[in-house]
């Protein structure tokens, strides 16, 4: 009775995988102060994008450095139109936070 349920648990079979996978959502409620909006996330859990992707799911925020969030606030109050670009391996997020 327990052989069967260990076996199952110590499968080569990606039971686990599948049944992860199943469970990631790939579109995330992301709050920041008072706004927010849906984004969309790697589905699956490997590699630097399927981990930020577990962070923003986990914490339902941007991956977005409080340095750049701070300096682009910062430069909102000065200016009132600031353009943006962003330029690297990520989803997005950052721009996704400045609008």
């Amino acid at each position: 009775e327990h052989r069967g349920a260990w076996r199952l648990l110590t499968s080569p079979w990606p039971f686990w995988r599948l049944l992860d996978r199943l469970a990631a959502k790939e579109v995330v409620n992301v709050t920041s102060d008072s706004s927010w909006f849906w984004m969309y996330v790697f589905p699956h859990r490997v590699r630097s994008d399927g981990l930020i992707s577990n962070r923003i799911r986990g914490t339902s925020q941007a991956y977005c450095l409080q340095l750049f969030q701070d300096e682009v606030q910062r430069l909102a109050q000065r200016t009132r139109r600031l353009r943006l670009v962003e330029a690297g391996p990520h989803i997005g997020d950052c721009m996704l936070w400045a609008a």
